[in-house]
């Protein structure tokens, strides 16, 4: 499955577009001021040079000496100079005066019009008017880049508007896609908090038109996989309660056909060997029935069920119960339970959890051994629950695979390996922790937080 960003994708569709349109704004811009610049100012250069032209006739007209003419200061000029341009009068082929900035002069006048210039250093524009009562000529010149740099103030002045629209689109668009995706965050968010039992349809708030029919699919699919776990879990609780009675009657025909058969060594191993089979195979389909009313109570409404549980009473009456088989086998039985220790859960659930886990303690620990249950507060509240005994332990692989259904680590021992599978599922139905653990010394201990 290829995955790719929603947002990114369509705020990418929005955002470049803007900025292509920007670039060519740009450099439309920049084309038609660089033009208009140039007309503009090729136009004042040739006013410019008129006015000096007039000025220089005037002073010769007056006797005064062309060499010796006013600063441009007092003709006005500092507008000219401040645009880092300059200009010079010719008298013939003399330079009778001159100011600002320049490139090197001629042997003689330029001729009249404009020229482009360039020394190597700078580029330059030069225009040259001559004529008039006196042989003088007029030379305006101004570095091409007084210009460049006009252009691009024009530009930077179209542009930075057009800038901060594409931002401003930019941040809305971001706050409209963040506000539109929210609802498919808040459906995937609620997907998440569930269990796996839950398959109630999606609630859901305010969902785009765009996203419903997605919403919609996986309702019904949540709906035909509820159908269908819920088939399969009344065939298997059928199949048990009708296998039931029939291993119930082979029962009671193998017991009679030991007595009948008294007198007879190998008739008699035959059958203890099948009223032995008769009941494990009982044992798993109770532990069957079992583990199918907890799967059933593993759904989203289970936690609604929940009642306060005096859990150290309960472990108590677990333990008095199982207290028998222990002391049949020799076994000594330790409790150290806290009392009072109180929370929310599923009385019948939690009794059958602690009823496995000393199950599996008494039958796996050999005679003269110790299985002890203990109760405590938990460090972060709640309750933690340790069952230990004195047994052969289990390696770090049998440790991973315990939990699995059907899985037993001594073919010899009576049980159905459910027994860890359904103290798993029980401890998931209330929100808790199991691990199990075999200390250095020996044994097993299993521990469960909830």
């Amino acid at each position: 499955m290829k995955l790719y960003s929603l947002r990114r994708a369509t705020f990418l569709s929005l955002i470049l577009p803007l900025l292509l349109s920007l670039v060519l704004v740009a450099g439309s811009g920049l084309l038609s001021a660089r033009s208009a610049i140039a007309v503009l100012r090729d136009h004042e250069m040739e006013q410019e040079a008129v006015f000096l032209q007039m000025l220089s006739v005037h002073e010769a007209a007056e006797g005064e000496r062309l060499g010796v003419v006013r600063s441009t200061e007092s003709f006005g000029l500092r507008a000219l100079q401040a645009h880092g341009a300059g200009f010079r009068i010719w008298a013939g082929r003399m330079v009778m005066t001159s100011a600002g900035t320049l490139p090197a002069p001629g042997a003689a006048p330029p001729p009249p019009g404009f020229a482009d210039l360039d020394d190597g250093t700078t580029r330059w524009r030069r225009y040259a008017l001559g004529g008039g009562a006196e042989p003088l000529t007029v030379e305006i010149v101004e570095p091409a880049a007084v210009r460049m740099a006009l252009a691009w103030r024009m530009a930077r002045a179209l542009v930075v508007p057009m800038l901060v629209l594409v931002l401003a689109v930019a941040v809305i668009a971001t706050l409209r896609l963040t506000a539109a995706i929210r609802p498919i965050a808040d459906l995937s968010h609620e997907l998440d908090r569930r269990d796996s039992g839950d398959l109630q349809p999606l609630a859901g708030g305010r969902i785009p038109r765009e996203v419903a029919p997605l919403v919609a699919a996986i309702n019904d699919l949540m709906g035909r996989l509820g159908r269908a776990i819920a088939r399969e879990r009344e065939f298997a609780d059928n199949a048990a309660h009708e296998l039931r009675t029939p291993l119930a009657a082979l029962k009671a025909r193998a017991q009679a056909t030991r007595q009948a058969l008294g007198g007879d060594p190998a008739a008699q191993r035959s059958l203890a060997e099948l009223d032995a089979a008769v009941d494990r195979t009982t044992g798993v389909i109770e532990q069957l029935l079992l583990l199918s009313r907890i799967d059933s109570q593993a759904d989203g409404a289970a936690a609604r069920r929940f009642a306060p549980v005096d859990l150290s009473r309960l472990a108590a009456d677990v333990a008095r119960e199982i207290a028998p088989a222990a002391l049949a086998k020799g076994l000594d039985l330790a409790a150290e339970i806290t009392p009072g220790l109180v929370l929310d859960g599923n009385a019948d659930s939690l009794a059958i959890l602690i009823r496995n886990l000393l199950d599996n303690a008494v039958r796996y620990t050999p005679p003269g051994g110790q299985v002890t249950i203990a109760l405590d507060p938990g460090a972060s509240g709640g309750a933690e629950l340790r069952v230990a005994d004195t047994g052969p332990g289990m390696s770090a692989d049998q440790i991973a695979r315990a939990f699995e259904r059907f899985t037993r680590f001594d073919p010899d021992q009576p049980g159905s390996g459910l027994g860890l599978s359904i103290a798993k599922q029980v401890v998931a139905q209330h929100g808790g922790t199991i691990a199990l653990t075999s200390p250095d010394e020996g044994g097993l201990v299993c521990t469960v937080r909830l």
